[in-house]
Formats: C-alpha cells, sequence, structure tokens
C-alpha cells in the first residue's frame, strides 16, 4: 500500500513538472517533431524506470540483441498492468501502442 501511495504522489508532483516541460517545449519545439521527441522520450523512460523501481518490479531482458534495426511489430498479451511501461523502457527504438476495447 505504501508502493501506491508513493507512486501517486511522483506522478503527481511529475504531473505538473510535465506541464512545465511540455509548455516549454511547445514554445520552443513548435514544427519540430524530430526535436520533441528526442527531449521527451528520455523523459517518459525517466518516469517508467522510477514507477518500475518504486512498484519493486524486476526485469530480466533476454534477446534483446536479436532485435533488428528494421521497423519491427512486438505483441503484448497485457497480462499485468505493466505491459506498456516494461516494453517502453526495454526497447530503445520509437515505439507505439494500439489499444483494443
Amino acid at each position: 500500500m505504501i508502493r501506491l501511495i508513493i507512486i501517486f504522489l511522483f506522478l503527481i508532483v511529475f504531473f505538473f513538472i510535465g506541464l512545465f516541460i511540455n509548455g516549454v517545449m511547445y514554445i520552443s519545439c513548435k514544427g519540430k517533431d524530430e526535436k520533441r521527441y528526442r527531449i521527451s522520450n528520455p523523459i517518459a523512460s525517466f518516469v517508467f524506470q522510477t514507477v518500475l523501481c518504486i512498484s519493486g518490479v524486476r526485469k530480466k531482458v533476454m534477446g534483446r540483441e536479436n532485435i533488428p534495426d528494421e521497423i519491427v511489430l512486438f505483441v503484448s498479451n497485457h497480462r499485468g498492468f505493466f505491459d506498456i511501461i516494461s516494453t517502453d523502457t526495454v526497447i530503445k527504438q520509437p515505439v507505439g501502442y494500439v489499444a483494443k476495447s
């Protein structure tokens, strides 16, 4: 229960910091999607790593060297709450997600 409270507090604090960061990026990177991605991706990765650390999730990555440098489709079974968070921290390529109802 204490971990959940710490995660909520972290996310609330980061929400307000994120509003400021997004405002600055909107002004400085208007029309420059590549620059905005290079700035926002490490920030999101940091937040996801922190949430995983606070939650006590341990991950073991095997076969990362087998991922090619081209476009790849990763399929998750969504058996847990940390699928998106864990895949984003492991995969170093640009990642997009599709959800269904």
